[in-house]
């Protein structure tokens, strides 16, 4: 997982794979994600979605997708993959940017 210094961002980049899990002796699928200090959103290569809200599920134990707003969930997607593809400047551009509901702040 790459960590942005100086950023609350950890993108993970596709094709990377992740350890396999040794309790369901199969590997993680392929996953861009964000995670802020009360927040987690992962996009899995796979089309499913978690997200986690750290505040009140530390442990990660519901996943909140299903419940969150979808044009929200689009423009996490859309933040999570552009950082995964940004390069310098535009990277700490796109740290900086407030996430959406920060937005007007």
């Amino acid at each position: 997982m790459t960590i942005w210094q100086g950023s609350t961002y950890n993108p993970s980049r596709f094709p990377r794979r992740e350890p396999p899990d040794a309790q369901a002796g199969q590997d993680v699928p392929t996953h861009l994600g964000l995670r802020t200090a009360t927040f987690k959103f992962v996009e899995y290569a796979t089309g499913e979605l978690e997200v986690y809200d750290l505040a009140r599920d530390p442990y990660e134990l519901r996943n909140q997708a299903r419940r969150t707003d979808r044009n929200l969930l689009r423009q996490l997607a859309d933040r999570v993959r552009a950082l995964s593809r940004c390069q310098g400047a535009a990277c700490r551009a796109l740290e900086a940017a407030p996430l959406p509901w920060e937005e007007g702040e």
